[in-house]
């Protein structure tokens, strides 16, 4: 299951979930998790606000270059902001 984005780690745990549906990324779940234990005091700091909205400019690149014609609605509140694959904003 996604873990909400709150420290660094946070983003380490939804990469490995991410990856934990295809066997064949197994060994780099192994990769994430053993530098989750040797970097914990650095993913244990907060995410900002900023570090928040850049991650979700990275997830929205990689989910326009599934190439799904699913629509995906965005969950904001306030903004309104699109992104292609590369992470560029389109206006």
């Amino acid at each position: 299951m996604a873990v909400d984005y709150v420290t660094f780690d946070d983003i380490c745990e939804n990469l490995t979930y991410q990856c934990s549906e295809y066997a064949v990324l197994s060994d780099l779940i192994t990769l994430i998790n053993a530098y989750r234990v040797t970097n914990a005091v650095p993913l244990a700091v907060e995410l900002s606000e900023t570090n928040i909205n850049d991650m979700l400019r990275l997830l929205t690149g990689c989910t326009v270059a599934t190439g799904t014609e699913l629509n995906c609605y965005p969950r904001g509140l306030v903004t309104t902001m699109l992104f292609d694959a590369d992470g560029n904003e389109i206006p």
